[in-house]
């Protein structure tokens, strides 16, 4: 469990109080960081509450973490009825600010903010308008939803600067509404590399029956497994590199909760065993606390297709000295300078992926360099004190504003 302040105390002292609404079936990038601000806001004086529409990982790690929060059951993708109970709910947690994370939940943020009368924060995890399937472009329903909603939004937040300026030049979002806030984190100590490699070791052989060498090249991904996160052109990465005789392991961490017909990690197998590399292939399914192995690894690897905002994933290998091997998309070229903290892999190119294991795997010592580098960039960019201090300052612009069209409110 992360670390919990004193939330009771603090929470009811708090000056600003936020409630972050989100759908809650997955346990993915954005529920993570949801819970990681909801825990930490009361240091800036923000007290949080946390609205899902469904049950799930993310009810059950905020229950454990004494995070106050309500489920507000629904019937389905376009099922309004829970904006009722959730406005009597805002009432009751006297909420100041309505913050939204997921598609479905802009435009009931949106409504609940004209109905009660307080500002909302669109925030943008991801690109809204991408379908999961990468053959369909844009979903234009989405983007329409969007666009519709946008005179309602009072501050749209995106994770990564290029999906900011984008949002300004390709759709018209008012620049005085937009801001980029990454997802940060609260610094882990300064990594120790040995002891995170006896930790995974440990780990692999009492969980899984996987003997790792002390001094092995281990390459780890942490995704909830979907084609757009680009698996297959890992898995092909990897053959490629093994095949030119270097010894090594790949860890396959998360599942496949997102893929609706099922079946998706077993279709992963089974290519691993098509290609030769199943035999050094470790797929561990969803596991609690994945960096008790990926933090073990000698290099992580994001290698995402597309539909990427700033990966949570990745924040979390800078902070703990991971040189990282990623593909060149927005979000994810934001946390890898070339030669200083990574590499970067044309999406999709498995060859140029292979190429980056070869230079990681020849050269540990500039692979550490990097990691090193990598943990001094999280430093600059992306702890979790700097979060706090940018959305405070946002949720204080936010009133400032309300009250100027509310005088005396």
């Amino acid at each position: 469990m992360m670390p919990q302040p004193e939330l009771s105390a603090r929470a009811a002292a708090a000056s600003i109080r936020v409630a972050h609404l989100l759908d809650g079936r997955h346990f993915g990038g954005a529920e993570q960081m949801v819970r990681r601000l909801a825990l930490a806001s009361p240091r800036v004086g923000v007290a949080a509450s946390v609205y899902c529409l469904s049950q799930g990982r993310l009810s059950e790690a905020l229950r454990a973490d004494g995070i106050p929060h309500q489920v507000f059951r629904s019937a389905g993708r376009f099922d309004l009825t829970p904006l009722v109970a959730m406005a009597r709910a805002a009432r009751r947690d006297r909420i100041q600010i309505l913050q939204a994370h997921t598609s479905r939940t802009h435009l009931m943020a949106r409504l609940l903010s004209r109905r009660l009368g307080i500002p909302n924060v669109t925030q943008i995890q991801s690109p809204i308008a991408l379908d999961e399937n990468q053959a369909h472009g844009r979903h234009p329903l989405r983007a329409w939803v969007e666009r519709l909603g946008r005179p309602w939004t009072d501050a749209i937040v995106t994770v990564c600067e290029e999906e900011a300026r984008r949002l300004v030049r390709e759709e018209g979002a008012p620049p005085a509404r937009v801001r980029s806030i990454p997802n940060g984190l609260d610094a882990p100590d300064e990594p120790d590399r040995t002891a995170a490699r006896a930790r995974m070791i440990q780990a692999l052989r009492e969980r899984h029956g996987v003997e790792v060498g002390t001094g092995e090249f281990v390459v780890a991904m942490i995704a909830q497994m979907r084609p757009r996160k680009g698996p297959e052109i890992l898995l092909r990465a990897f053959a490629q590199w093994r095949r030119r005789g270097e010894p090594g392991r790949l860890l396959i961490i998360g599942d496949d909760e997102f893929v609706e017909r099922g079946g998706y990690l077993a279709r992963l197998k089974a290519l691993a065993a098509e290609l030769g590399i199943d035999d050094h292939t470790v797929f561990t399914g969803f596991v609690a606390e994945p960096w008790e192995l990926a933090a073990g690894a000698s290099l992580f690897a994001l290698p995402s297709l597309f539909g990427e905002g700033l990966p949570l994933v990745l924040v979390e290998a800078l902070s703990r000295g991971l040189p990282l091997a990623v593909s060149d998309i927005p979000g994810n070229r934001e946390t890898v300078r070339p030669g200083e903290t990574g590499w970067l892999h044309a999406p999709g190119d498995h060859d140029q992926l292979a190429e980056a294991l070869q230079a990681a795997s020849r050269n540990p010592e500039q692979a550490e360099r990097m990691g090193r580098g990598g943990r001094r960039l999280f430093l600059e960019r992306y702890t979790m004190d700097e979060v706090l201090r940018r959305f405070r300052a946002l949720y204080e612009d936010l009133l400032a504003r309300d009250r100027g069209r509310h005088p005396g409110s």
